[in-house]
């Protein structure tokens, strides 16, 4: 793959495909999505390689069915070029369904229409929401002296101060339909087990006794992620302590499921994989969070980007 062709498909988005691959080696063994090959819109070696696996995974690698995916392919073009004939009237023509698109260029015009279908789905909650779906809300459920550790230093402390009194000005589900991440997993995940997770998310947050109880999961998520975070910076110069690595765990762990299906509304907690995406997309606000109160705390900005993030 060209370098120019690899940053048009890094601008476009389609490499997330990747890391939605990578996620589902990592995390899921349970149902998530039967895509296990590597996308031909992104391929650490060649787009050919890419393209025989994808031939692969979709049980396409021996002769015959591979050649009747060729013809096919070359009727839909003399299709096209006998339509546009007039020497062929479209009764004569008929229509020609090839089944399954398939090629560079579909899986690409596919996520195209991804793309739009997610933007309807967002704009969708955003515009049937209750007003009090959006009211402010607390980040934590606990104070900073309940995620610190006994020896935390001051400044430390101050971080956490910072981060557990500000609120979050219209909930976590209208901050999270902000994220990119959160609008790319939702075009990623349309029409599998994980998109009708979304859906229903999008559903029940509509309103505001959905939303209250979708900000209590949250919270009780970002509680534990804080107490992590706040290891994470008393030993800060312990090159085998990782916040990421610390955050891996506790997605693997009984008390993660646990939490998810006390505290999400619905069936929201059922899904591991979606809990594990929430976990993730919820870590990327709090080190963005860290970041600022760290800045606030080294007088370097003032809280109000705080209460606006």
């Amino acid at each position: 793959m060209s370098h120019v062709v690899h940053q048009t498909l890094c601008r476009k988005g389609y490499c997330s495909l990747f890391y939605f691959t990578l996620l589902y080696h990592l995390y899921v063994h349970h149902t998530f999505l039967e895509f296990n090959a590597i996308s031909p819109a992104h391929s650490n070696s060649s787009v050919i390689e890419a393209w025989f696996s994808l031939v692969r995974m979709s049980g396409q690698d021996d002769a015959p069915r591979y050649l009747a995916y060729i013809k096919n392919r070359q009727l839909i073009n003399a299709h096209k070029a006998l339509s546009n004939n007039k020497m062929y009237s479209g009764d004569d023509v008929g229509a020609i369904s090839s089944g399954k698109d398939v090629g560079i260029r579909e899986l690409i015009d596919n996520q195209k229409v991804r793309e739009k279908r997610k933007d309807v789905a967002i704009s969708q909650y955003r515009k049937n929401r209750d007003k009090g779906s959006t009211i402010p809300t607390d980040r934590f459920s606990i104070s900073a002296e309940d995620a610190s550790l006994p020896d935390s230093t001051n400044q430390e402390l101050e971080v956490l101060r910072c981060l557990t009194r500000t609120k979050l000005p219209y909930g976590y589900m209208a901050r999270l339909s902000e994220l990119d991440t959160f609008q790319q997993w939702v075009r990623l995940c349309l029409d599998n087990d994980v998109g009708r997770w979304f859906d229903e998310l999008i559903r029940l947050t509509r309103t505001e006794a959905g939303s209250d109880m979708f900000n209590e999961g949250c919270r009780a998520i970002q509680d534990q992620l804080l107490r992590l975070a706040a290891e994470c910076m008393r030993k800060r110069r312990d090159k085998s302590t990782s916040f990421e690595a610390m955050a891996h765990g506790f997605y693997k762990s009984n008390k993660f499921d646990q939490l998810c299906d006390i505290h999400l509304p619905g069936n929201l907690g059922k899904s591991h994989a979606a809990c594990v995406m929430l976990g993730l997309m919820l870590a990327e606000l709090l080190t963005d969070w860290i970041a600022l109160a760290l800045r606030w705390v080294r007088k370097e900005s003032n809280l109000t980007q705080m209460l606006y993030c």
